[in-house]
């Protein structure tokens, strides 16, 4: 057995952490979700400032600073990014202290304008990953089981979703068995090619995650136990 590398163990650890309290944050109260959220608001005004120059720039061109950031509704005091400025400068947009070749680098598409090169920290996925426990939650109160669902996913940018969860798994040491088994689909495919695997593929679980502007509407579909072969039961639409 290989030995397990230092910086394997320490995003899993960091994961771990991160995943504590997630499974009942769809459930807690909308007071402590909102205090979660105003924490998360002012750390983010806080980096931001230290050490993002676009950021930096424009508060200090705005007599702001990141005390004045409480809660999200706050962030309406800056100016929208609109993509011609990132594109003309996206160096402005990455911390100083940031370090591209251990980044996830994503390109987007283009469908809705220029596409654009999108770097993600190792700590960004590592806690995106920790929140899709919120989403598992909810889907584990109506399927009846937490690991080892059967997942189909309907996405508009397959190869980024590949890429992220690969990315997340070379960044951690997690037990496969534990990872629900995933059915991922395209949604530019033909339709009656996805209704034909999806018919084939025994799913507990069925969802659709769409860009903007997608003539799809994006869905979350689950088949609890007592009714495996019947319609199934919207849990979110």
């Amino acid at each position: 057995m290989s030995a397990i590398s230092f910086e394997r163990l320490s995003g899993s650890v960091y994961l771990g952490l991160n995943v504590l309290g997630q499974a009942r944050f769809a459930f807690r109260p909308r007071v402590g979700v909102l205090r979660a959220q105003a924490r998360r608001v002012r750390r983010m005004a806080d980096y931001a400032y230290r050490h993002v120059p676009y950021n930096r720039e424009t508060m200090d061109r705005m007599c702001l600073r990141p005390l004045n950031f409480r809660s999200a509704e706050d962030l309406a005091r800056l100016p929208l990014i609109e993509r011609k400025h990132f594109l003309e400068a996206p160096e402005q947009f990455m911390p100083r202290a940031g370090s591209l070749s251990r980044c996830l680098t994503l390109r987007t598409g283009g469908s809705t304008g220029s596409p654009m090169t999108i770097h993600h920290d190792v700590r960004a996925v590592l806690q995106t990953m920790a929140h899709t426990e919120r989403y598992r939650s909810v889907v584990s109160s109506v399927l009846g089981k937490r690991l080892r669902y059967r997942e189909t996913l309907v996405l508009t940018d397959l190869s980024s979703n590949q890429r992220a969860r690969a990315f997340s798994l070379d960044k951690t040491v997690l037990i496969r068995k534990f990872i629900p088994r995933k059915q991922l689909l395209r949604l530019a495919d033909p339709p009656e090619k996805n209704i034909l695997l999806i018919r084939e593929w025994p799913w507990e679980v069925e969802a659709a995650k769409c860009r903007k502007g997608s003539p799809m509407k994006e869905f979350l579909h689950v088949r609890p136990p007592a009714v495996r072969g019947a319609p199934p039961k919207d849990a979110v639409s």
